[in-house]
């Protein structure tokens, strides 16, 4: 799913480019100290059943294999590699698992 998230923002990325604007990174509730319940605010802005899924109160969204975001869109927006200097969660897996790689390739 990740990876499917990846490509979708790679062509948004290069049609946006062919019409001379930016993207920045895309963003999703759960990532960045984003909270997961703002999910609600984010379906609230997208008609009703939009491509089948569905939000529990607990903002899961089902199917579970799903993902949602956004992409800001402009002339003078950045996009920055993915990294976790654009996170602050200390305590995240992936940065413990980057970490670890880096500390081993040394």
């Amino acid at each position: 799913v990740e990876a499917c998230a990846n490509a979708l923002h790679e062509h948004i990325k290069e049609k946006m480019l062919r019409n001379n604007l930016k993207t920045t990174n895309r963003y999703s509730p759960g990532y960045c100290n984003w909270k997961v319940n703002e999910q609600h605010l984010l379906f609230s802005l997208l008609p009703k059943n939009f491509c089948g899924i569905k939000l529990t109160d607990s903002a899961l969204m089902l199917p579970i294999k799903s993902i949602s975001g956004i992409i800001g869109i402009g002339e003078k927006v950045k996009y920055s590699e993915y990294s976790c200097n654009e996170c602050n969660i200390k305590d995240c897996t992936y940065r413990t698992i980057t970490v670890r790689k880096k500390s081993t390739k040394n």
